[in-house]
């Protein structure tokens, strides 16, 4: 298999690869494509990773707001006193997508209000999309 590594533009890098040696470059749970945004690779003390999108979902389902149930090995990970989107963040799948999808932005999970928020520096409205088929689920980007 051969994965782009940097940008997708024309001088891009090809990194060779086998099954064995590359990651999974998508969630196992909504099989979406990994980002740098709300799809962040973010990895269980399993060592299994999912995107953040989902394992927010999850949470705000849960009757555990202070863990994660993996939904492959069922073991539990605890949650990062600074909330959800502090775990740890799976570098090996960060490093197959492009170069400019290597930086993580800061985000924040409000539980209560069921949103992801972004920080972004640059001037952006706040807008809200639901993301989850019951609309439990918010997405809010902020300028700050």
């Amino acid at each position: 298999t051969v994965k782009p590594e940097g940008s997708f533009y024309p001088r891009h890098r090809l990194i060779m690869c086998s099954e064995e040696n590359c990651p999974d470059l998508e969630c196992a749970i909504c099989f979406s494509q990994f980002n740098n945004v709300f799809r962040c690779p973010k990895m269980l003390q399993c060592k299994h990773t999912f995107c953040l999108e989902c394992l927010a979902r999850m949470n705000v389902k849960s009757a555990e707001p202070n863990a994660i149930q993996c939904p492959l090995c069922r073991s539990f990970t605890p949650l990062p006193s600074l909330g959800l989107p502090k775990l740890a963040t799976d570098s090996d799948v960060l490093s197959y997508l492009p170069a400019a999808m290597q930086r993580v932005y800061s985000i924040r999970f409000l539980r209560s209000k069921g949103k992801l928020e972004v920080k972004r520096s640059v001037r952006v409205k706040a807008f809200s999309l639901p993301f989850c088929p019951s609309g439990s689920l918010k997405v809010q980007i902020f300028s700050y």
